[in-house]
């Protein structure tokens, strides 16, 4: 092999590097963000996961407990029993 083909394999790996490797920064850059997001997405899914099973438990109660009916429609739904009477007071200033 002669000097010249040396060289020209040089510089065109040379040519070759100097474009490569800003594309592989880049892409390792995404990677990185595409893990953050995986990551972010994973505790999403298990405060969901919580979210679920607490609001199952809540169906199960209004279910099976009546009482705890009756509180939920007293004080998110501010239902009363027949004869009742609310008062209601204001603060004091």
């Amino acid at each position: 092999m002669e000097k010249r083909d040396i060289i020209k394999i040089s510089l065109v790996l040379a040519i070759l590097l100097i474009l490569l490797v800003p594309r592989f920064y880049k892409l390792q850059r995404n990677k990185n963000k595409l893990r953050t997001q995986i990551q972010l997405q994973k505790q999403r899914i298990e405060q969901l996961k919580k979210e679920n099973t607490a609001l199952g438990e809540e169906i199960q109660l209004l279910k099976e407990d009546p009482d705890y009916r009756e509180e939920v429609a007293r004080n998110e739904m501010g239902l009363i029993k027949k004869g009742e009477i609310i008062y209601r007071t204001s603060p004091e200033n």
